[in-house]
């Protein structure tokens, strides 16, 4: 899981144990309003019939587990590995609060 939202940008962690078949579409929807500064990425349950093809599986549910996530979550990651903001359910204003903040 470090390997791929630890890098040369921010990334937003979408954590849904049962994501959405439209979620996809959400995700374009959301980089576009975060002006392109976020990698977006999506952890789902290993049993998630509706993931898009990149989500990361958490087969085990070990991932979610150490997140504290119960049913979905929202990670903002530095690059430097060090997580930005975090909250329980999907809503990004939080998040974008947070990137007003380097504007």
């Amino acid at each position: 899981l470090q390997r791929e939202v630890v890098g040369p940008w921010l990334a937003l962690l979408l954590c849904e144990r049962a994501p959405r078949a439209d979620d996809a579409d959400n995700d374009r929807r959301r980089v576009g309003l975060l002006g392109g500064l976020v990698r977006v990425r999506r952890l789902v349950a290993s049993d998630a019939s509706a993931a898009a093809a990149d989500a990361l599986m958490d087969d085990s549910g070990v991932a979610f587990d150490r997140l504290g996530v119960r049913d979905s979550a929202v990670y903002l990651v530095r690059p430097d590995g060090y997580v930005a903001y975090r909250c329980a359910g999907t809503e990004l204003r939080g998040v974008e609060q947070w990137l007003e903040k380097l504007r």
